[in-house]
């Protein structure tokens, strides 16, 4: 048998991919429920359908892959948070998680199939709607009226649901529990709710710590002691790598980004996991599961106040022969030290230079941070300060050329610091904000270029709800909310 060039290239590549820990996905055939049994007699059982809804496309199709490439986080932690409390009501819990976008479309016949087995089989289900973000409502919102429609009781969460009164009070009027902001001290109320015969028409955190949001105060639970993900073999074989899972160690994001929902939804406030469990989940993933790569899904890792302790933990685990690789979030300041400055650093330049050390000793491979602009006009009227110097911020105006050039060298600075650790830098970058013009597209890639990001992902500035563009908006008459 004859091989051309292109096939032994594709080995090689493969053959690399391997020895960094990637795997080829599974080909696992059959629904997600396929394995469900019937409920053993005498006990009580609740199925619990997680649902990751897909959204349409411009055709109105659903939209489905065949092999997907970042597992959802909030599935997972949905997944370990029903498992525990499930446990503390003494029910058996079957747990489906079904990702639209990997698992296949839920069309009628399949919710009718859903109901009628659950009858068969004897077993209570309960559909639950996760991590619903705005491009995805339609079809959430289309799915869970056809559940209500069979007689299945929904419960619905995510950004959008927790931002858009208008969608949510749509949802709770057609018989779906609407759950807004985070589940981890909600959650057992809404299954001692269900197993005593119906949900409330809504569910919000009345418990637990006062964050500042953008405009307000929230309340957030603390999240010291809450459950961990739990990572489902079966879910992780629908990805191009089974061997990568993702994991939160913190909520919240500390700033107020005009065009973010992120501080409204889980606040300002930022908390963390307890480190010496976050340590014990990924020793666990990877000695039961085969987790070789890790995306740290926390909005900005170097503002939770356990990172270090965090990454100390990870990097004992690789030296320990557990060869765990990291992708994280931050933002432009956990790597924005002067990397040859003389004399004695400042308290945030020795963070920055330890933040970067550590991460790189974790496994950190690749960094993701928000560049967003060039422009510090845009990062101005953003709110986005953190990205200038120091001495430019609320005052760029005064020397906007300048000032744009020192935000280049802010970044370049950034991306070097980075990649002396051995860290590849992921950049995301808006088109559209208020000082965009014409070519701004093709300035930013030749600036990006120039400073030596190694990816670049571009984003069209969308006002969404929860966030302050979306208000001003709205009020402006350049969207219509009706």
């Amino acid at each position: 048998m004859r091989y051309g060039f292109g096939y032994l290239r594709l080995m090689g590549f493969t053959d690399r991919l391997r020895k960094l820990g990637f795997a080829p996905p599974s080909r696992t055939s059959g629904w997600p429920d396929s394995l469900c049994g019937r409920a053993v007699p005498g006990r009580r059982t609740l199925r619990v359908y997680l649902i990751k809804p897909s959204r349409y496309d411009d055709d109105g199709w659903v939209m489905r892959y065949r092999w997907g490439v970042i597992p959802n986080n909030t599935l997972t932690v949905l997944a370990g948070l029903f498992e525990a409390s499930a446990a503390s009501a003494a029910v058996d819990l079957q747990l489906v998680i079904w990702d639209e976008l990997v698992d296949g479309v839920i069309t009628g016949a399949v919710v009718d199939s859903i109901a009628a087995r659950g009858a068969r089989d004897g077993v209570d289900v309960l559909i639950g709607l996760a991590g619903v973000q705005t491009s995805q409502y339609p079809r959430a919102r289309d799915l869970a009226l056809q559940f209500v429609r069979v007689g299945l009781p929904v419960l619905i969460g995510g950004f959008h649901v927790s931002s858009h009164e208008a969608s949510a009070e749509f949802l709770s009027e057609h018989g779906v529990a609407v759950v807004v902001g985070e589940a981890d001290t909600i959650l057992p109320r809404i299954l001692s709710d269900f197993l005593d015969g119906g949900l409330r028409r809504r569910y919000t955190v009345t418990a637990g710590l006062s964050s500042p949001t953008g405009s307000g105060s929230i309340i957030v639970p603390a999240i010291g002691d809450t459950a961990m993900p739990a990572i489902d073999d079966r879910y992780a074989g629908r990805f191009f790598n089974p061997t990568f899972a993702t994991i939160d160690t913190s909520r919240g994001c500390p700033f107020a980004c005009s065009y973010c929902s992120v501080k409204n939804v889980m606040g300002r406030r930022m908390r963390s996991r307890d480190p010496a469990q976050v340590v014990r989940w990924v020793r666990a993933a990877h000695d039961e599961h085969g987790i070789r790569n890790l995306l740290v899904v926390d909005d900005d890792l170097f503002r939770s106040p356990e990172w270090d302790a965090i990454f100390v933990g990870l990097a004992e685990l690789r030296r320990s022969g557990r060869e765990v690789a990291l992708i994280i979030q931050t933002d432009i300041e956990s790597a924005a030290h002067e990397s040859n400055s003389s004399g004695s650093p400042n308290g945030a330049a020795r963070a920055s230079r330890r933040f970067v050390e550590l991460a790189a000793a974790a496994g950190c491979f690749e960094v993701f941070m928000g560049f967003e602009s060039f422009d510090p006009a845009n990062l101005e009227q953003t709110l986005k300060f953190h990205n200038e110097e120091r001495s430019d911020r609320r005052r760029a105006s005064r020397d906007p050329e300048h000032a744009a050039e020192r935000v280049k060298q802010r970044y370049r600075r950034v991306v070097d610091n980075w990649h002396a650790a051995g860290v590849g830098v992921h950049s995301g970058y808006m088109i559209g904000l208020p000082f965009d013009g014409a070519g701004c597209g093709q300035r930013a890639a030749r600036d990006l270029a120039e400073v030596g990001v190694d990816i670049a992902s571009f984003f069209a500035c969308t006002p969404l709800p929860g966030s302050e563009d979306y208000d001003a908006a709205v009020a402006a008459g350049t969207i219509d909310d009706t």
